[in-house]
């Protein structure tokens, strides 16, 4: 599993959040656009770019509701 690096100025309990569900969501978002892509490199940097947006988004309502379908959905279109 890779490694990602949250911001300093991600808050607390946002940055535990958003790391929990990485955790737990990663191996579903990278079987995915992996799945799309063919390549595992490109599946990394497709799953890089999904928690990075979700980032810089303050973490969208729509990821809060179902974070399983949100993922899936964002890295199909990722992809």
């Amino acid at each position: 599993m890779s490694i990602v690096m949250l911001s300093n100025r991600t808050s607390g309990p946002l940055k535990q959040e958003i790391e929990r569900i990485f955790r737990e969501h990663y191996p579903l978002v990278f079987r995915t656009a992996y799945g799309v892509t063919g390549s595992p490199e490109d599946a990394e940097d497709v799953v890089q770019s999904i928690f990075l947006r979700m980032l810089r988004s303050d973490f969208s309502l729509e990821c809060m509701r179902d974070p399983k379908a949100y993922l899936y959905r964002a890295a199909v279109l990722s992809a």
